[in-house]
Order: C-alpha cells, then sequence, then structure tokens
C-alpha cells in the first residue's frame, strides 16, 4: 500500500503540470469580462482594461449579449457566469485556445495601452 501511495505521489508533479505550453502547442487563456464598466481582465496580468476601438474610441456595450457577441468573434469562449448580487453585476468568465500569449489579446484593444 505504502508503495503505491508513493508512486502516486510522485506521479503528482506531472499531472498538475501536464499543460505544457511548447512552442506550436495550444493552451488556454482566461478572463474575466464585466459589463457594466466594459472592462476586461486577463487573469494572467490581474488588472482590468477598458475595451476601445482601434482608433482608441471606448466601446459602449447596450448588453452583455453584445459584450459577449464581441468577444465570441474575437475567439473567446464562455465558461461561466458568476452574479453579484450586492452589485447587480454579472462578472463572465472566457476562455481561448491559443498557441502564445499574444494571440490572448488578438482583436482586442484597451484604452490603458494606448500611448498618451
Amino acid at each position: 500500500m505504502k508503495k503505491i501511495l508513493f508512486l502516486l505521489m510522485m506521479m503528482m508533479p506531472t499531472f498538475a503540470f501536464s499543460q505544457n505550453a511548447n512552442k506550436g502547442d495550444t493552451y488556454l487563456v482566461y478572463c474575466v469580462a464585466y459589463n457594466h464598466s466594459n472592462k476586461i481582465e486577463l487573469l494572467d496580468n490581474k488588472k482590468s482594461k477598458t475595451l476601445c476601438s482601434k482608433d482608441g474610441k471606448e466601446l459602449e456595450f447596450e448588453t452583455e449579449a453584445q459584450l459577449l457577441s464581441y468577444l465570441g468573434r474575437r475567439g473567446w469562449r464562455l465558461v461561466s457566469v458568476t452574479r453579484m448580487d450586492s452589485a447587480n453585476l454579472n462578472h463572465f468568465y472566457l476562455e481561448k485556445e491559443v498557441t502564445s500569449d499574444e494571440q490572448a489579446k488578438e482583436g482586442l484593444f484597451f484604452k490603458e495601452d494606448r500611448k498618451k
């Protein structure tokens, strides 16, 4: 029994890190979108950014469906929705399959990234 437990413990790191991002391999990136302020947060940088058009004009979505359609056209898929009752807001958790971190932002422009 101890040998089996030992073998399982030795294999655990293999399971935990099985999504190794080698060149050309695809992996998932995640983001959280908030419609109340047209913000999107890519979970790797932990900072919310305001969506804008290519020319820098801040995007405004009248409905949550418009926000989700906008992101869906850029390759993002809805994973989950969390309702924040205290603020009466929805947080949309999305994923995108990419081959590089740069590909995650493909088609998205952020107000905070524009040079002032």
